[in-house]
């Protein structure tokens, strides 16, 4: 499963928001919009299409660190990646989509692709999977169909994105007295809302 990562990279962006929208709107502005809301924006500029986000859930009253740990790692196989995205109502395209959407960081593959300065280019350039679970989405018989789909038709692979994106932020949707409106988006409210 998923190496634990405790960061949230630009989260003083969220902080920044969150101050100027509580001094124009007190105790109005949630947290996980502001969270969904700046995600949706930074997928446009990282050239992916834009799409429509629900607003007005309910900030969290849970933290549960344990939680990524049902996310799939780069060297998971394809039925263990499957299972979490099942649990939460999502297909396997919608894993295939939304794994194939994102960049490797070098600690992940380092070891499976060293920098070879010997490595011939056309193999290179042939290898398609730089994750295990990349190379593995590619040859499973039930998620190649997919991976071809989308390594054809780049409009396809978009509009896919944005539905599997959509149904995403579905999941787990909290209303009324179910979640909060947070003070500061770094912490539960003391005692509440």
């Amino acid at each position: 499963m998923a190496a634990l990562n405790l960061t949230l990279r630009g989260f003083e962006v969220i902080d920044k928001a969150k101050e100027a929208l509580k001094l124009a709107c007190p105790s109005t502005v949630l947290c996980d919009d502001i969270i969904t809301l700046a995600t949706r924006d930074s997928v446009a500029l990282a050239e992916r299409p834009r799409y429509p986000v629900a607003t007005g859930r309910r900030d969290g009253l849970l933290a549960n660190v344990n939680g990524t740990e049902i996310l799939p790692g780069p060297n998971s196989r394809v039925f263990e990646a499957l299972g979490p995205f099942i649990q939460k109502g999502l297909s396997l395209e919608d894993m295939v989509t939304l794994l194939g959407a994102g960049f490797a960081h070098c600690n992940f593959f380092r070891n499976r692709l060293p920098n070879d300065p010997t490595m011939d280019k056309a193999l290179a350039a042939f290898l398609k999977g730089v994750l295990f679970i990349d190379q593995q989405l590619a040859l499973d018989p039930a998620s190649k169909p997919f991976v071809s789909l989308f390594a054809a038709n780049s409009t396809t692979f978009q509009q896919r994105f944005a539905n599997a994106v959509i149904k995403m932020g579905r999941i787990g949707v909290l209303v009324n007295e179910d979640g909060e409106i947070r003070k500061n988006c770094r912490v539960f409210n003391a005692g509440g809302s």
